[in-house]
């Protein structure tokens, strides 16, 4: 199951790259990161295929990924796995 290796994979803080499958609704939508397909929080809607960056917020009770601005990224100088 994808949210069990994800979780033993990532944990909160993490910075992934994932690009756009498809929405779900205007503020979420499925993203591929590695080979995991997870639902990502969003700040606007995208065409699909755009790669994008998120933040690990949570991994339980549920997974928690949350876009970041890439300017964000630099400015904090978080960590990116990709």
């Amino acid at each position: 199951m994808d949210s069990i290796r994800f979780r033993q994979r990532f944990q909160p803080g993490d910075i992934v790259s994932g690009t756009i499958l498809n929405f779900k609704n205007p503020y979420q939508a499925w993203v591929q990161i590695q080979d995991f397909k997870l639902l990502a929080s969003m700040n606007a809607r995208y065409p699909e295929g755009t790669e994008l960056f998120f933040v690990v917020e949570k991994l339980y009770p549920q997974i928690i990924l949350k876009e970041v601005n890439p300017k964000e990224l630099k400015d904090r100088g978080l960590n990116i796995i990709v």
